[in-house]
């Protein structure tokens, strides 16, 4: 029957013709039954015709009718009228995203809420199992108010082919089927994998979704090209033109964004759509905080030829830095704008930095290309660094008269816990000269003294004053003394206290604070300036006494080195991750299973065969991730935000807490299942682990903020003492087979089995430099590992007779590179083990100038 205006077709009245395509024409209509306006979509003849090619359209509309989002169209009815098969949908008024597009580039903030939306959409449509398949700016419609409606889902199955010499990238080239060799979808957007006639999932619609993103930002499409040939070989071989040229003004945190979703490899793209659209929600929400890099058009040299960044608005840092990890400028209003110089341009990993007496010259220890570390000076006015001579040594302070404090023959110069000989050096030449071994860190006092952090045994230190036999038991990091000279300020972790503490020179406490740093400078106006990634947002802070912590600025990743009288600050700027690599029995290397760029191990299943991880580098550090991944390299699924404390032996459950201030913590299932609450104090949490059993339970180290460290019974009606010994552990703690022993360290220097039931514990005979890993099945054996080796060895203690015998050794792949090994996971049959390790990769030193 024909379709005109002011026909019926069941129970609506066709009133306008909207458009037509290849899926049939579209048409307003009246809904008499109740009295609302529909679209109605005529399908055509050759699928109306066709009984299966029918009946798979209407199982697809039905599952898209079952989602229910405010992205995505409504579908109404799918019915039958004669020779006519139709579908009734949600009347959109506005315009199609290719009207949009129609005149050139998107705003950013408008692209960003558009395309958030869509992500929404596809979300939705994702988690239910639904697939687009033919994702385009034809079938994107955005309505007066800017809110965008997804139509058309599922039904790229059932488009004909329609050649379109003027238009190709428009015309859809679909089969009747979907079996693997089958190409279906609008040529112009469709992924690799589509165009190859390969198997399709939610990944495709990802692809499809940055192809439109490329051409909101660009006003151009990503695969131009005359035959549908052309655009089908460069889809699945060429890379479109970088979004720097062809959308100079696209933030670089929104091009990686698009960029990721044009990879290639579907692997490569986001492992679910929910984490594409909170990505693109954080770019919107966070705008004004990165345009500021897209505008500025170059960086600018200065007169003399150094690499300054010339910033016009102090945020083109975060086109380094990126985003959303990175927030250069707080809201605050500033009176001077900071400015950026970049000072070191080798490649090379920086430890420690110091100005020297002129002001104008910076000496630092490097490692270049795996190299032994050295010392090298460079000019804030030049940009070559040349090696002083000083092999094997990590540059500790820099006095008045241009001494050194060297730190040499350390086994980790840049990880805390490394320790060497202390020497002093003059810059005018000559040997160093040894002062004292097992040191962590010294600096220089008035007058020529020396305040030196002396390692005695793990998890005990000493603050030594030379000349002198001043000393004052003190575990911590990085004495730094005061610009006048009378005070040292010494960073202090300890199981009821994290933060820095003033000493005078004598060793008596003046003040003490809470901050979440390892290293504090003194600001030559009498403050201490830090910088932190973890316990607030991400930036630079200073903390005086009496005071409040005051922010300086919000940006994420950098080390601050030292600063000048003037008040210029020598920062770092690098990249690290976390590396976690796994061995299963019967393989013969590890395996490399990080997911994005800070893959710190939590625990792994041998039943489940997974892993369970955190991302804490650049890429969790807002609101953290926990991701659970198959130990046979399949994509990781987001399990929750926040970050996990222990994994079940069985991979059923993991224990996670947020990262707000009042963190809330649950048993979180990892498959199917609701998480069960939990009411534990989070932010006062140090380590958890599970017991055995079908009930989520665990032990938990807690009290790290109270001034008292004790270890609870934790299950889903609350928290239950159990009385032990108090102790403080992270991961370094084992439950034995049974659920009854619980080896952790009871004291810095303890390492013991306590039962739990009893509430009694015994030292073992061990060093203390060994941590607790695992215990063999059977419980006559504890897995021992060396906390400060790099490679990480495992060793096998058996609890009847005391025997140790070295069993294994962890190699992190970059081993000249790595700083530490920190967590680690063996099986209970010694067969299979996991392992993270922090990576440092390349850094530069920058002067900032016009921080207040």
């Amino acid at each position: 029957m024909p379709i005109s205006a002011g026909s019926k077709l069941g129970p609506y009245e066709i009133q306008t013709r909207l458009g037509a395509g290849g899926m049939g024409e579209v048409w307003k209509a009246r809904d008499t039954r109740l009295a609302r306006d529909v679209a109605i979509k005529v399908l055509p003849a050759a699928v109306s015709s066709d009984s299966e090619r029918l009946r798979r359209f209407e199982k697809e509309a039905r599952a898209a009718s079952a989602l229910n989002h405010p992205s995505i169209v409504t579908i109404y009815e799918v019915g039958r009228e004669g020779t006519l098969s139709y579908l009734s949908m949600e009347l959109v008024e506005g315009v199609t995203l290719r009207e949009l597009v129609a005149s050139g580039p998107l705003p950013i903030r408008k692209l960003l809420s558009i395309s958030a939306q869509i992500a929404d959409g596809l979300a939705k449509a994702h988690a239910a199992g639904v697939v687009h398949r033919d994702l385009k700016p034809e079938n994107v419609m955005v309505t007066r108010d800017g809110l965008v409606k997804i139509l058309d889902f599922g039904l790229a199955k059932l488009t004909a082919a329609e050649p379109d010499p003027d238009h190709v990238t428009k015309a859809a080239t679909v089969s009747a089927g979907t079996e693997p060799g089958v190409v279906m979808g609008t040529v112009g957007y469709m992924s690799p994998e589509q165009a190859r006639g390969d198997p399709l999932d939610f990944r495709s619609d990802q692809f499809a979704l940055g192809s439109v993103l490329y051409e909101m930002a660009a006003g151009r499409r990503a695969f131009p090209g005359e035959t549908r040939p052309e655009i089908l070989a460069a889809i699945i071989r060429d890379e479109p033109e970088p979004l720097a040229t062809a959308g100079p003004r696209v933030p670089s945190p929104v091009r990686w964004i698009i960029d990721r979703c044009l990879a290639k490899d579907p692997r490569e793209r986001y492992a679910s759509t929910d984490d594409l659209a909170r990505d693109l929600r954080a770019a919107e929400s966070h705008l004004s905080e990165i345009t500021g890099a897209a505008t500025l058009p170059e960086i600018r040299r200065s007169a003399r030829g150094k690499g300054a960044l010339a910033i016009g608005a102090a945020v083109v840092i975060g086109a380094v830095l990126g985003f959303p990890v990175y927030h250069l400028v707080s809201g605050r209003a500033r009176s001077t704008v900071p400015r950026f110089q970049r000072i070191t341009f080798q490649r090379e990993n920086v430890l420690h930095a110091r100005f020297a007496p002129d002001g104008q010259t910076v000496l630092y220890s490097a490692s270049r290309e795996g190299r032994p570390t050295e010392i090298f000076s460079t000019r804030i006015d030049g940009t070559e660094s040349r090696p002083l001579g000083l092999l094997s040594a990590d540059l500790l302070a820099v006095s008045g008269s241009g001494e050194l404090l060297l730190l040499r023959k350390s086994s980790s110069l840049r990880a805390p816990t490394g320790v060497g000989t202390l020497a002093r050096a003059s810059l005018s030449g000559g040997a160093p000269r040894d002062i004292v071994e097992n040191v962590h860190s010294a600096d220089w006092l008035a007058g020529g003294g020396i305040v030196v952090l002396h390692h005695l045994d793990v998890g005990h230190d000493e603050l030594l004053f030379l000349p002198g036999t001043r000393r004052l038991d003190f575990p911590g990091y990085s004495p730094r003394s005061s610009p006048d000279g009378r005070s040292v300020a010494v960073v202090r972790e300890t199981a009821d206290f994290t933060g820095v503490e003033v000493l005078d020179t004598e060793g008596r406490k003046v003040w003490s604070a809470p901050a979440d740093s390892s290293e504090m400078l003194w600001h030559p106006g009498g403050e201490l300036w830090y910088s932190t990634e973890a316990g607030r947002t991400p930036g630079l802070y200073a903390l005086a006494r009496g005071r409040t912590v005051r922010p300086i600025f919000e940006a994420s990743g950098w080390i601050l080195h030292d600063i000048a009288p003037d008040g210029r600050l020598l920062a770092e700027r690098g990249s690290s991750r976390y590396s976690l690599r796994v061995r299963i029995e019967g393989e013969s290397k590890d395996r490399e299973l990080s997911w994005l760029d800070g893959s710190a191990l939590i625990g792994v299943s041998t039943r489940s065969r997974t892993v369970l991880f955190n991302e804490v580098n650049q890429a969790g550090i807002r609101a953290g991730g926990v991701y659970v991944r198959p130990l046979d390299g399949s994509p990781a699924v987001r399990l929750a935000d926040g970050r996990a404390w222990a994994f079940s032996e069985d991979g059923r459950w993991a224990f996670v807490c947020g990262t707000e201030k009042a963190p809330r913590c649950a048993f979180v299932p990892t498959s199917a299942g609701l998480p069960i609450p939990v009411d534990v104090p989070g932010a006062d949490l140090s380590g958890a682990l599970f017991l055995p059993g079908p009930e989520p339970r665990l032990v938990a180290s807690l009290g790290k903020n109270s001034g008292r460290s004790r270890v609870d019974l934790v299950t889903a009606s609350g928290v239950q003492s159990l009385g032990l010994t108090p102790g403080f552990w992270s991961s370094d703690a084992a439950i034995s087979p049974d659920g009854r022993v619980l080896a952790y360290r009871t004291a810095p220097r303890e390492l013991s089995l306590c039962e739990l039931a009893a509430a009694s514990c015994r030292k073992l005979p061990l060093s203390a430099a060994l941590a607790p890993v695992q215990w063999s099945p059977d419980g006559r054996f504890l897995y021992v590992r060396d906390r400060d080796e790099i490679p990480a060895h495992i060793s096998r203690y058996e609890i009847a007779t005391g025997a140790l015998t070295g069993l294994l050794a962890l190699e992190p792949e970059n081993s000249e590179q790595a700083v530490a090994v920190d967590n680690v996971f063996v099986s209970r049959d010694g067969r299979s083990y996991a392992f993270d390790s922090l990576v440092a990769l390349e850094s530069s030193l920058y002067v900032i100038e016009g921080l207040k």
